[in-house]
């Protein structure tokens, strides 16, 4: 059980990171920047978000094995991102559009460039809705296991979602055992929603109320 923990936090984590990195930026650049393109991009995040994962699993299976990702976490991280990516942007892109402009304005008159702008203003200021975003892409990386259950053979490189398949046989389903490790692949979701819950509130109300 400590193995499938360790491998867990290893995917979540991993995804996690690799959506703030890519969809914190791209969020902001979608809420400020004007192109005719923003629309599809848009477009295309909606399609990923309504598309179901078993339909990407087998051309991400056929080009994973040519990358040699199979059997291999980075595979599953990479698979939860193509998810949670279009979900964070979605999201902090409505927060980095409520966010007053002359803020910026007073930033470049200071003398800040746009990266500083955006890493000394921005992101403290979207600090609320970066914290939502990243719990949400925390929860959904967590809690994936169609991506492990394809891409993870072996049995010590498994994540804890799939512990649950232990409890069920040829036989019949073990329901005291199921229920047990449903409790421990529950419990680590449930403290950090307890922990960040301010931060997760403000993020989800902010921009509800106008005037």
């Amino acid at each position: 059980m400590f193995t499938y923990l360790k491998n867990s936090v290893v995917v979540s984590f991993g995804a996690t990171a690799l959506t703030l990195v890519l969809g914190v930026p791209a969020s902001y650049g979608l809420a400020r920047f004007k192109s005719r393109m923003i629309s599809v991009l848009l477009f295309i995040f909606l399609v990923a978000q309504m598309l179901p994962s078993s339909l990407i699993l087998t051309p991400l299976f056929v080009n994973f094995n040519k990358l040699g990702l199979i059997n291999n976490h980075l595979g599953v991280i990479l698979s939860d991102a193509t998810i949670t990516i279009p979900f964070v942007v979605i999201i902090l892109r409505t927060y980095f559009k409520d966010i007053p402009k002359e803020l910026e304005e007073a930033a470049i008159i200071d003398g800040c460039g746009p990266l500083g702008t955006f890493i000394r203003i921005m992101v403290p200021i979207s600090y609320p809705g970066i914290v939502t975003a990243t719990s949400m892409a925390l929860f959904m990386s967590w809690g994936d296991m169609v991506f492990s259950l394809t891409f993870l053979n072996q049995e010590k490189l498994k994540t804890l979602p799939l512990i649950l398949y232990k409890a069920m046989g040829e036989l019949g389903v073990r329901w005291e055992i199921l229920m047990a490790y449903s409790t421990v692949v529950v419990l680590p979701i449930v403290i950090v929603f307890i922990c960040l819950q301010k931060y997760i509130v403000s993020g989800l109300t902010a921009g509800s109320v106008k005037g």
